[in-house]
């Protein structure tokens, strides 16, 4: 399961991270936003747009929801990442929330009866996300991360073993199997980038299980201090440990980097990167191309030259 009945449902968490004033978190309003799926789902977010850093293009963070919540669990950690230069979309996954059109797909109907197949078609969500972002002005799609809750992470680890253009995933609460999405063996995929994974002492077994395949991955226990699991579980986690919003924040920001100077593209079909503006580069279809902050970290990530030097 990603999550019990007991969870609550589009609770607002707004999590201070240290030193970070009230003000300025709360400086912008998220703006609403819609945009369609490659198998044709109309999937609506919450966009926090980026607080201007000097001299820096906005790095970009998809927030995925636990079960049963919606994207607006997210809304007091997604406004920490505005604050702090990030342009960060929550979004409403496939069946929940206000992403429950066509009609005709029964997503609504297919979510509350927690159809597998429907889980597994979730980073669909992502990469129509993605592809939104990279069409916002000052991004810098070159430096992305994923954050999670419960089954959002499932679905996390699912979309980033597909792409290797992700920087760093954040997963709070994450299993192995939520919903039918067999998060053991898409962790096998990941590689070595960087991976945090938070959980209670309740949950411990499922993030060490994970970690055991990423080089980089950073598993944190924390207490149940009396609390019951599900009190503990997703983003419940940040309201009863707030140091994990400054933890997940540094993890995110170190994980994206700086911005990128030479950056490369590359097609999520091919194992080959080209210069940014080449004419190989400008041949890859839209919904396709992926962009990584120089050749070096396209290499680590598994890909070739076109022509060696």
């Amino acid at each position: 399961m990603g999550c019990h009945r007991r969870c609550i449902v589009g609770a607002v968490l707004f999590v201070l991270i240290p030193g970070l004033s009230a003000a300025r978190a709360e400086q912008k309003k998220p703006q609403r936003v819609s945009f369609k799926t490659a198998d044709g789902v109309t999937i609506v977010g919450d966009y926090y747009a980026p607080v201007p850093q000097a001299g820096q293009k906005a790095p970009i963070a998809i927030l995925l929801h636990m079960y049963p919540a919606d994207r607006s669990s997210w809304q007091g950690f997604a406004a920490n990442l505005s604050s702090v230069g990030f342009a960060a979309l929550a979004v409403d996954m496939r069946g929940k929330g206000q992403s429950v059109e066509p009609a005709d797909m029964h997503l609504a109907d297919r979510y509350e009866k927690r159809d597998p197949k429907l889980f597994q078609s979730m980073h669909e969500d992502v990469a129509a996300a993605y592809l939104w972002l990279t069409k916002q002005p000052d991004v810098d799609p070159a430096r992305f991360a994923l954050v999670g809750a419960s089954v959002g992470c499932s679905v996390a680890l699912d979309y980033a073993r597909q792409d290797p253009s992700v920087d760093v995933v954040v997963c709070l609460s994450p299993g192995t199997r939520y919903m039918g999405v067999n998060s053991l063996a898409h962790v096998r995929k990941y590689g070595d980038r960087p991976l945090l994974l938070a959980a209670s002492e309740k949950e411990r077994d499922a993030p060490e299980a994970l970690a055991k395949s990423v080089p980089k991955a950073v598993v944190k226990i924390y207490p149940m201090d009396g609390r019951d699991r599900f009190g503990m579980h997703g983003t419940n986690l940040l309201a009863h440990a707030p140091e994990l919003a400054k933890l997940a924040t540094d993890t995110i920001r170190e994980g994206v980097g700086v911005s990128a100077v030479a950056p490369v593209v590359a097609s999520l079909n091919s194992k080959v990167y080209h210069a940014f503006d080449s004419p190989y580069a400008q041949r890859i279809k839209p919904e396709d191309l992926r962009y990584f902050s120089s050749a070096e970290e396209a290499e680590t990530r598994g890909l070739r030259a076109l022509h060696k030097p």
